[in-house]
């Protein structure tokens, strides 16, 4: 498990979209998101409610600085 994750987008947060009462509302919002020209990743998550929570999070990976502390 040495292996370190290529993915630039690998531990950064999801941010909570919206939160619906069925399924079908949720991916209306998901669709709405796509449709918007957002660059941005969807996931469709059913809470133990019976509630559907969208999150999304930037495509966009942030370049970590590198600052050497003396």
């Amino acid at each position: 498990m040495s292996e370190e994750n290529k993915n630039p987008l690998y531990g950064k947060p999801w941010k909570i979209s919206g939160k619906y009462k069925t399924y079908e509302e949720a991916f209306t919002e998901v669709q709405q998101i796509m449709n918007s020209g957002q660059k941005c990743q969807t996931k469709i998550r059913r809470k133990s409610d019976d509630t559907f929570v969208v999150k999304t999070r930037s495509l966009e990976a942030s370049v970590p600085k590198n600052e050497k502390r003396k």
